[in-house]
């Protein structure tokens, strides 16, 4: 341990050695001076113990006392987390010095790969048989235009410019902090703009990523502001198009919207498989077009957070709202007559759900809106003909991974509703049915069984009633009401508390208080929502309880300029799964 059995000095020379010093120091008291010295000699044995780094313990203040019947638990918790030990023995004061630290390798780390003619011709690759594309021949006289040796064993792939998607290189860049964390920095390059200057890759990517025990972390390129860009950034229009004898030179493209602005999209990465984003919500600012084409900076922007777990999602935007996805089970293979799909019917799956306000919004695979208030009234919209066939378009041409999967039985489900469409939504039929109102009108259902519609030109009209049924205690006074539509709230009989259980299972709890309404939404197998909404109508905090165990807090910022939203993430202490 480095600690001698017998003191070097007795308690009467160690006392002689530390008076033998205080009258060099006369305006500090011995107890600084003592601290003063220990530190000093902490400093020396870390220059010893980790040369590669420069120490200095002047700024050390602060120092706290372990009593000897806890040093033991507090050594072995400090070394759980397998430190570097290093000691040193102070004779005049008859101590050890002991030191756990973690030991920083070389600040960094380069690792390189190139593929295809980027290798030089001294490449031992070129010695074996050989796959490449078809490289331009000023850069395959470059490698081994002066150099004897020849691809004895080389194939190359007909067809496949190696310009477009060969020249492949990757740069990999580790840096490795004091801490025990990890910084990787990877860029990876491919294909070719120019082989007869300065290589430039046709196609540049990189990613950042910081490792710390169980977590990480990094920052991306925002995908969907790029996107943005590029649609709104659009060529002159036909009928602009410059004469075959206009000069290419005087040709300008057009300039990009917020060409400095380089958004990203901050991403961290759980231990138990969950995964947070976020990044900034400018789909959601008004006027961001019209501001960049003016040529103004890019204004505040509110944030929007994410997460996903367990193959759900749930995304918290700037204006306070919430929206869950891949939250319900997608139906089977279509079964049954087919005069029985309809936007609405039991095959016509859920989604996503979003929450603003108390109200909770739900889309259906259809395009069918409905909306659940929390006092019980429902309001819904059934998407047109065109609506209906402009989504089977989109869904044919996704390509994505989840499209491949369950592409087919949707397609089929939205095919049925389509072949139907026009039989089941007549005027006969939608004009006294709550179930289905006319398509692109909006659907209004009072918890008294009253019924309206309204046309897209704002036209209201009434509808047959639901049937209701009203019953009241006659000891506690409560009420509880349902419908024919399979809806049912209870109320207490001061009205301060009202609890809806709507078709689909979803309940909406609403309690006044003095201070304002508290709005609670469940539903089985889903996050619980709790909205605070206050009676001056400001932004109110919201509470998401996850079923992992995840706690999703956000607050109203205190920003006066534009809405912010504080966001707040609590996940459980135990996020590792039990080994197998």
């Amino acid at each position: 341990t480095g600690l001698p059995a017998a003191a070097t000095f007795s308690a009467v020379e160690r006392e002689a050695l530390r008076h033998r010093f205080y009258p060099f120091a006369p305006n500090v008291s011995p107890h600084e001076l003592e601290q003063m010295l220990i530190l000093h000699s902490f400093q020396e044995l870390m220059l010893r113990a980790a040369p590669e780094r420069t120490w200095c313990f002047a700024d050390r203040r602060w120092r706290e006392r372990i009593p000897k019947s806890l040093f033991g638990q507090c050594l072995e918790e400090a070394l759980r987390s397998e430190p570097f030990v290093d000691t040193a023995y102070l004779p005049r004061h008859d101590c050890l010095l002991l030191a756990l630290h973690h030991r920083s390798g070389p600040r960094q780390i380069w690792h390189a790969w190139h593929g295809d003619v980027l290798a030089g011709s001294e490449d031992p690759k070129w010695s074996q048989p050989t796959l490449v594309t078809m490289p331009s021949y000023n850069d395959w006289s470059k490698v081994h235009g002066g150099s004897e040796l020849r691809p004895s064993q080389l194939s190359m792939i007909e067809n496949m410019d190696g310009r477009e998607i060969g020249y492949n290189a990757i740069v990999e860049k580790l840096a490795c902090p004091s801490e025990g964390s990890l910084i990787l920095v990877t860029s990876m390059e491919g294909g070719l703009r120019n082989s007869f200057e300065s290589r430039e890759p046709r196609q540049m990517r990189r990613m950042a990523r910081v490792m710390k025990g169980d977590v990480t972390f990094g920052i991306a390129v925002d995908q969907t502001w790029r996107d943005w860009q590029s649609k709104v950034t659009t060529p002159a229009k036909a009928e602009d198009e410059p004469s075959e004898d206009a000069d290419p030179g005087s040709l300008e493209a057009p300039s990009p919207v917020f060409p400095d602005a380089n958004l990203g999209t901050f991403w961290l990465a759980l231990p138990n498989g969950a995964r947070v984003t976020s990044r900034l919500h400018h789909e959601g600012a008004k006027g961001l077009l019209e501001t960049g084409q003016a040529g103004h900076p890019l204004p505040a922007l509110g944030a929007m957070l994410s997460y996903a777990a367990d193959g759900q999602v749930i995304q918290v935007f700037s204006d306070g709202s919430i929206r869950f996805t891949g939250l319900e089970g997608k139906s089977n293979a279509a079964q049954g007559a087919i005069i029985s799909y309809f936007p609405g019917c039991p095959e016509d799956y859920e989604v996503s759900r979003s929450i603003f306000g108390g109200a909770l919004i739900k889309q259906l695979i259809s395009g069918r809106i409905e909306i659940f208030h929390p006092d019980g009234t429902v309001t819904l919209r059934n998407p047109t003909e065109e609506e209906l066939q402009r989504r089977l378009e989109v869904g044919q041409h996704s390509s994505s991974q989840q499209h491949l999967c369950d592409g087919a039985i949707t397609e089929d489900l939205l095919k049925r509703m389509l072949l139907v469409y026009k039989d089941t939504f007549t005027e006969d039929a939608v004009s006294s049915s709550a179930t289905l109102g006319r398509p692109g009108h909006w659907v209004v259902i009072r918890p008294d069984g009253q019924v309206f519609g309204r046309g897209e030109d704002g036209e209201e009209y009434e509808m047959e009633q639901v049937a209701t049924a009203l019953q009241v205690d006659l000891f506690t006074h409560h009420r509880a009401l349902t419908n024919s539509k399979g809806f049912a709230s209870f109320e207490d009989p001061e009205g301060s508390q009202k609890v809806c259980v709507y078709p689909d299972g979803t309940r909406i709890t609403s309690t006044i208080h003095e201070s304002g309404k508290e709005v609670e939404l469940f539903k089985g197998q889903m996050p619980l929502v709790r909205c605070d909404l206050p009676l001056d109508g400001s932004t109110g905090s919201i509470h998401v309880e996850c079923a992992d165990g995840t706690n999703i807090e956000v607050l109203p910022g205190e920003s006066e300029e534009h809405s912010a939203l504080d966001f707040t993430i609590t996940t459980r202490a135990n996020l590792k799964q039990p080994a197998n």
